[in-house]
């Protein structure tokens, strides 16, 4: 089974195993069988062995209901589980979502073109407060997506070369909104321009 492999392979590594599940709230596409049998694996997974494994979730806070669904299924997560609420990031708080993941791919940033990126989200984030985190990751998604193969240094001039992240983002909502039929295209326009508004 799941449970048993990831076992195995933490006695193996010695250490416990942390598995990220994001976006846990697609679960509710599922259908109720598929959601059980979702729940008895995890249950599974944390009951085998525990102290193997640390299992983190991402979830929209609009859908936390999603784990009360998960409870009588799970029954440690009324014992084990952690709730960390994501609020917007600081100042230094987005410094450091932006520089540490990059570092791990031994990326740097001049001291401009962090000043720039982190100054353009907060422009973009100033309804929200500090630094909205999904504008953030989708703006290093598309930064990492368009810098030239083998940069280990990412430049004021590259930034701006890209638009700034206002245009990342806006580029980022027209290729999710290409997939789309033309209909469907300005309908989640509309929508989208009645969330900002509102």
């Amino acid at each position: 089974s799941l449970a048993e492999y990831i076992s195995r392979t933490s006695k193996k590594l010695m250490e416990p195993i942390e598995i990220f599940i994001d976006q846990l709230e697609e679960i509710e596409r599922l259908s109720k069988a598929m959601r059980r049998s979702f729940a008895k694996t995890i249950s599974e997974i944390l009951s085998f062995d525990p102290g193997s494994v640390r299992l983190i979730f991402s979830i929209r806070e609009d859908f936390l209901a999603v784990l009360d669904e998960l409870r009588p299924e799970v029954e440690v997560f009324d014992s084990q589980a952690k709730l960390f609420r994501l609020t917007n990031l600081d100042e230094d708080g987005a410094r450091l979502a932006i520089v540490r993941p990059a570092q791990k791919s031994n990326i740097g940033f001049d001291s401009a073109a962090l000043h720039f990126i982190i100054q353009g989200l907060q422009e973009e984030s100033e309804d929200h407060g500090g630094v909205f985190p999904p504008y953030l990751q989708i703006a290093c998604y598309r930064l990492s997506e368009n810098i030239p193969e083998n940069t280990k240094l990412i430049t004021f001039g590259l930034i701006e070369s890209l638009g700034g992240v206002k245009k990342i983002l806006e580029e980022y909502v027209e290729a999710s909104l290409s997939i789309l039929n033309p209909d469907d295209q300005k309908l989640a326009r509309n929508l989208l321009k009645s969330l900002v508004t509102s």
